[in-house]
């Protein structure tokens, strides 16, 4: 069953989302299934769909749910609040990592059950931080000379001492939540970009990434893009040099060699949606884990992928506040679009990122 309400009474969160829904024509066209279709005796899968409207009678409809039981506008309405509610942090409440935590007694002990980068196996370790949540990556010591090993936190149980794994005395503690720069030592300490320069043979001398972006958009586009940057050679000479940059270690190897958060969701058996159309040229896809929680985002530019982002899930959450300056009452993509058309540079998404030091990985597709 779904219930749909316009009611004085609802949120106003909520009805400014249900105000984008056209109501003359809401859930008007459905195809239906023809009369001899198969039904499964194991398997009842009926839908009743209610509509409380503020200045009209209520609309329900009954019918099978699947693809031709459904209304036809069905599909963008649910795509359109799961966006709403992952955007948010709404979707709390079908969390499990949140409704399955119980709270700590003053006499439990918190166990924290850790893997190793590229183990399948956990291992516990003890914390006083409260804080601390599944995902985190931590700072913890391993064998006897001293070393410390970043690991991410895969549970966490609170157990008394009558309950608890291993004895107390040999079960080490964690030393620390990590920050942004122990995952990523390429980012400083006042936030700004990696600087690392390298070898381009294009401009025949050492380069920045920012650079290197700039060169390889004029190389395939035949257009430096206007970013504000200083350009370091002209169009002209990097079209002369088109196939260097074309054939570019750098490049040639990137889609194969790096690693994104994308990468290692994927191995875990993650799953993305389909993607959410912004623009002609800009769409990003919501990315669950095995729970249906989400757990990063993919944003694409370029009709052919050519620049891909990769966000955990919280950044992508700071995004609407710090880079689109969106109200709640604004669906994400709408107020994606609305940056676009003021902010046209190619690399204005990225650059307003690194200004509001929000992390994210990327590949280029040349």
């Amino acid at each position: 069953g779904c219930v749909i309400s316009r009611k004085d009474d609802v949120h106003d969160v909520v009805t400014d989302l249900l105000d984008d829904l056209d109501v003359d024509s809401l859930f008007e066209n459905i195809t239906g299934n023809d009369p001899d279709f198969i039904t499964d005796p194991n398997e009842t899968k009926d839908s009743e769909i209610t509509v409380d409207f503020h200045k009209r009678s209520q609309l329900v409809i009954s019918g099978t749910y699947d693809k031709n039981g459904l209304p036809e506008d069905w599909p963008e309405l649910v795509e359109s609040i799961l966006d709403f509610m992952r955007f948010y942090g709404i979707g709390e409440i079908l969390d499990p990592s949140v409704y399955m935590k119980a709270k700590r007694k003053t006499t439990d002990y918190i166990f924290c059950s850790v893997e190793f980068d590229g183990g399948s196996k956990s291992y516990y370790y003890l914390t006083e931080d409260d804080t601390l949540s599944i995902g985190d990556f931590v700072f913890v010591p391993v064998g006897k000379d001293g070393r410390t090993a970043i690991v991410e936190i895969v549970n966490i149980e609170y157990l008394s001492e009558d309950k608890v794994p291993f004895p107390l005395d040999k079960v080490k503690y964690i030393i620390r939540k990590c920050t942004d720069d122990d995952l990523d030592p390429s980012v400083p300490e006042n936030g700004t970009a990696n600087t690392k320069e390298f070898f381009c043979p294009v401009y025949d001398g050492n380069i920045s990434q920012c650079d290197c972006d700039e060169i390889s958009c004029g190389a395939k586009n035949g257009v430096i893009p206007n970013n504000e940057l200083p350009k370091l050679i002209g169009i002209e000479t990097i079209k002369e040099k088109r196939e260097l940059c074309r054939t570019c270690e750098r490049h040639k190897n990137a889609p194969e060699g790096a690693l994104l958060y994308s990468d290692n969701w994927l191995k875990q058996g993650y799953t993305s949606r389909n993607r959410i159309k912004v623009s002609d040229t800009v769409d990003y896809q919501v990315w669950s884990d095995n729970n249906g929680a989400a757990v990063g985002v993919t944003v694409n530019f370029e009709t052919a992928d050519d620049f891909h982002y990769d966000l955990l899930i919280a950044d992508w959450n700071r995004i609407a506040v710090e880079v689109l300056c969106s109200p709640k009452t604004i669906a994400p993509k709408d107020a994606f679009r609305d940056y676009l058309l003021n902010n046209k540079g190619l690399f204005d998404f990225e650059e307003a990122l690194k200004t509001h030091d929000i992390k994210f990985e990327k590949i280029a597709f040349y």
